[in-house]
């Protein structure tokens, strides 16, 4: 496949659980398809490292959102314990709109 990241998101989009580059080797495939034949997401080091780059990238500006919304809404203070966790961070908030 192709060593693109547009190329990589789109498979995952389409419902992709495997990605290999062109210059996968014969056991390599063979382990990807006996792989995600049970249920494995396989994708090759490169394409797996690009990936996880991607989700921690997003998951900082989620954090990063969360706390200038923390912000505009006037909270004051310390941000809450969690900040980093945006399913707490969510929660915390609403918790201080209700108590203003």
């Amino acid at each position: 496949m192709f060593d693109d990241d547009a190329s990589v998101f789109q498979a995952m989009r389409a419902g992709a659980r495997g990605y290999l580059l062109k210059g996968a080797g014969e056991q390599e495939i063979e382990r990807a398809v006996r792989g995600v034949a049970d249920g494995e997401a396989i994708f090759g080091p490169a394409v797996a490292q690009r990936v996880l780059a991607t989700l921690q990238l997003a998951a900082v500006i989620v954090s990063a959102l969360l706390v200038l919304t923390w912000m505009v809404r006037g909270h004051k203070g310390r941000l809450p314990a969690g900040a980093r966790e945006p399913g707490r961070m969510r929660l915390r908030m609403r918790l201080a709109d209700r108590e203003d």
